[in-house]
């Protein structure tokens, strides 16, 4: 696996632009809505959306049956995905009080908290009618337990909030619940949708999953390595909430004990306007992102290797190739 040189995601998702063609005008169609104020929200949040990483994964599922059909049958199905992944979104600038998302105001911040909650629920409710109104039975209980999985994850990383003691493998399963189970269940759905066996969805979901784990490592990483012009969203939000995310995790748990308790007393503070910056050079100077990233690539090659038993395809081209662009991504 090699980041140079690496493809823009417009010439990976090649393979499967007919599908993402549709999903905007299918979002807002799901979405519709005779009310005027939450209409003109839902447009505003969707006006600006970000890699559409969730439905191309949905796409590239349904497109192993190498049919035209089975991409345009899928539409729906990704467009609930990324609705989906919208409503937790929503949810989570409330939970993190956060200003920026995708360098725009975030709803509660335009809006106020009780119209983003009630507005990220009807989002997750119009997402599970969709999925209802499709063909393919088997992709009910696959989002419904996927839904589960996002709560929980949401539900952990709160009651780990402020623990200073937070390990590693518990903040893997953070995210193997917050973000891992959702690219897991968008391939895997699709290739329902394409009518794979049994071990090519597992392999789907394997894949997925391992993805996720890496994407948001490296989305950890970037707090500390870019800006918020950069990212589009404010940097270090986790760190000054009371979040504790892999570099930090690791320099708690590898520097001398005096530097540690210097650095827990840092981060236990709550009105210390220079927090963030403090916090990024001790991680950054301890070799915390240098860390994260080496388990972040070791994630992406176990999902290299859930994809060498699928067959020659432009598929597992791309899907290689969202590797690559996952570990080189400055945003």
């Amino acid at each position: 696996m090699s980041t140079a040189n690496t493809p823009t995601l417009k010439e990976i998702y090649q393979p499967i632009e007919s599908g993402l063609a549709g999903i905007d005008s299918e979002i807002l169609k799901i979405l519709d809505t005779p009310d005027i104020f939450s209409k003109q929200i839902i447009e505003y949040f969707f006006e600006s959306r970000g890699k559409g990483l969730r439905p191309a994964l949905c796409f590239f599922g349904a497109q192993l049956a190498n049919d035209p059909k089975k991409i345009k049958e899928s539409i729906p199905l990704a467009a609930s995905l990324e609705i989906l992944h919208g409503a937790t979104l929503i949810h989570d600038d409330v939970i993190d009080k956060a200003s920026l998302r995708r360098n725009r105001e975030t709803i509660n911040s335009k809006w106020g908290n009780k119209v983003s909650v009630l507005i990220g629920d009807y989002l997750y409710a119009k997402s599970l009618q969709a999925v209802f109104l499709l063909p393919k039975r088997e992709v009910y209980a696959l989002f419904l337990q996927t839904s589960v999985e996002l709560c929980e994850g949401e539900i952990l990383e709160i009651k780990e909030q402020n623990n200073l003691d937070l390990t590693q493998d518990l903040y893997l399963k953070i995210l193997e619940k917050k973000t891992a189970s959702l690219l897991g269940a968008c391939l895997e759905s699709g290739g329902m949708m394409a009518e794979q066996s049994e071990g090519v969805l597992l392999k789907l979901r394997e894949y997925g999953r391992t993805l996720g784990m890496g994407f948001q490592i490296i989305d950890d990483c970037l707090d500390f390595e870019g800006t918020t012009e950069e990212f589009g969203k404010t940097v270090g939000i986790d760190c000054n909430g009371g979040v504790l995310t892999l570099p930090i995790i690791h320099v708690l748990g590898s520097m001398p004990q005096n530097e540690r308790k210097r650095l827990k007393e840092i981060l236990s503070a709550t009105d210390d306007e220079g927090k963030f910056e403090t916090v990024k050079q001790m991680v950054v100077q301890n070799g915390g992102v240098q860390y994260a990233r080496s388990i972040a690539q070791e994630w992406m090659n176990k999902a290299e290797k859930a994809l060498s038993d699928l067959p020659t395809s432009e598929v597992k081209d791309s899907l290689k190739q969202i590797l690559d662009y996952v570990l080189s991504r400055r945003k």
